[in-house]
């Protein structure tokens, strides 16, 4: 009896269900209301549009006043360029560049200091002095933007070592890019200044100074204290 009140029960909940199926599938579909959106008030209506513009116009600016000096840096290029292919450079004076052994000074515009076999001695006044011997040599580079002026010269404070109390012999050659522009074969025991003008021999961009020491001929050390390079 038991068994069979489970039998009945069992098809009223199935039936059930059917029904229940039967009435949802009829149904519509479920609606949702809208999300509510914050209102926008007057003042921030205005105000908007006025940032995102004011934005668009601050980046047009910056772009047109970096877009000039980009203009104006390649117009005032290509009018150097002009000048110096024309051959209309004004030529920049050359205050002073100086290499000085003693006080341990260089110019930034001298470099590549190369030393072949001489070296730096500290004698005479307790500072540094160039000294070179036979084969020996040492150099330098200049660079100029534009063509350096023809009055520039060339200062060597300089002297050869004495020899028997006489001054010795010193075959030394200041070369300018490779050119033979002044030959020394005796200076005086003590410190003098010899002035060679060397504006011929230069050229805008790199230039070679060299010092050499002949491998034959020489009876004594050669000294430098400081090289100048001027236009005045």
């Amino acid at each position: 009896m038991a068994d069979n009140l489970l039998q009945v029960l069992e098809a009223q909940l199935v039936e059930s269900a059917k029904r229940l199926e039967g009435l949802t599938r009829n149904l519509p579909p479920p609606v949702f209301p809208p999300i509510p959106q914050p209102k926008k008030s007057g003042l921030g209506k205005i105000l908007l549009p006025l940032v995102v513009g004011g934005g668009l116009l601050a980046a047009l600016y910056f772009n047109a006043k970096d877009g000039q000096k980009s203009f104006d840096r390649r117009q005032e290029m290509r009018q150097e360029i002009e000048r110096i292919e024309g051959g209309n450079t004004q030529n920049k004076e050359i205050e002073s560049l100086l290499l000085d052994f003693g006080e341990s000074k260089k110019s930034i515009e001298i470099d590549n200091l190369n030393y072949l076999g001489c070296i730096l001695e500290n004698k005479y006044d307790n500072s540094n002095h160039l000294r070179m011997g036979a084969g020996e040599s040492y150099s330098f580079t200049l660079q100029f933007l534009f063509p350096p002026p023809s009055s520039t010269k060339l200062e060597v404070n300089h002297l050869s070592s004495s020899s028997q109390g006489k001054p010795g012999i010193t075959p030394v050659t200041l070369y300018v890019n490779q050119n033979k522009v002044r030959k020394w074969k005796q200076l005086e025991s003590g410190y003098t200044t010899s002035i060679i003008p060397i504006g011929s021999y230069l050229r805008p961009g790199k230039n070679t100074v060299s010092f050499k020491y002949d491998s034959e001929g020489g009876t004594t050390y050669y000294w430098q204290k400081y090289v100048r390079i001027k236009s005045r």
